[in-house]
């Protein structure tokens, strides 16, 4: 790595921007186009910082064709937010310390069911989900109640200030003191497990750091604008439109009930580029 490199990261480091997610082209500049031995690179990036993200986290950039230039020029489009979908079920690894854990999980897995022992265990584990849910949320949100918890302690810190004999009062924050130390350490496991951000130590408090991870990570995961199978480019909400007619044409063509293809031959859809 050069110095010039090297220096440019640690300013991108300081300054803490990352990478919006972007579709279309994937190389942005090209060296000599008119020769045979001409050069494509992506050297163009659109960089954002925590505070773009968080007002505008379904933004992505489209990087155009470059035409008679040689850098692609680029456009950021800044959809509206839309929660049409709950979301999935995700285990999270810090409720296997609750004192309720172990009784939740017994009762669930008692549950008699008949069928195949496969059938069996993935209907357990689905009955298993509500149950796991309301464990997770029976204080509510983590960060919510995180925050509550810090502004009570706050409260009851001032009033120990101008009451310090007060026996209750102490005893109250003593109570509120390991509540909060506990919160803290559930919320910083869950972001660490949904920032998939292995290499820190449970424990530093870098709780600023996931949400920065998982902001960009989430930007980075969605599909944003697809090519459709007759080469149209389609952006928004009819992206999963794509997806979905293309596997139904393929499954009615290789699986219907007049095909005898082989189940176990990998699909061969049309090039689809984010």
């Amino acid at each position: 790595m050069t110095f010039a490199i090297r220096d440019f990261k640690g300013c991108i480091d300081d300054i803490q921007v990352v990478d919006l997610d972007y579709s279309c082209l994937n190389y942005t500049w090209n060296q000599s186009p008119l020769e045979m031995n001409g050069m494509l690179k992506k050297i163009d990036r659109v960089l954002v910082n925590e505070a773009f993200l968080m007002e505008y986290a379904n933004a992505y950039a489209i990087f155009q064709p470059y035409r008679i230039s040689d850098h692609s020029y680029v456009v950021i489009k800044m959809p509206d937010l839309i929660s049409s979908k709950p979301k999935m079920f995700r285990f999270i690894h810090y409720i296997t310390d609750n004192e309720h854990f172990q009784k939740c999980f017994a009762d669930g897995w008692s549950v008699p069911i008949s069928g195949h022992t496969m059938y069996r265990v993935v209907k357990k584990l689905r009955l298993l989900k509500n149950s796991l849910r309301k464990l997770l949320l029976n204080k509510g949100n983590l960060h919510s109640y995180v925050m509550h918890l810090k502004d009570e302690l706050e409260r009851v810190q001032k009033q120990l200030d101008i009451t310090p004999s007060s026996f209750d009062v102490r005893e109250y924050e003593i109570k509120l003191l390991k509540e909060y130390n506990d919160a803290l350490w559930d919320e910083e496991r869950l972001l660490k497990q949904k920032s998939k951000v292995e290499w820190l130590r449970v424990g530093d408090d870098y709780s600023k750091y996931f949400h920065n991870a998982i902001k960009a990570k989430v930007n980075r995961a969605r599909i944003n604008a697809v090519m459709n199978s007759d080469g149209i480019f389609v952006e928004g909400g009819e992206v999963a439109d794509v997806f979905v007619n293309h596997y139904k044409q393929f499954i009615v063509r290789n699986y219907g009930p007049n095909k005898t293809s082989d189940l176990n031959q990998s699909p061969n859809p049309q090039t689809i580029n984010k």
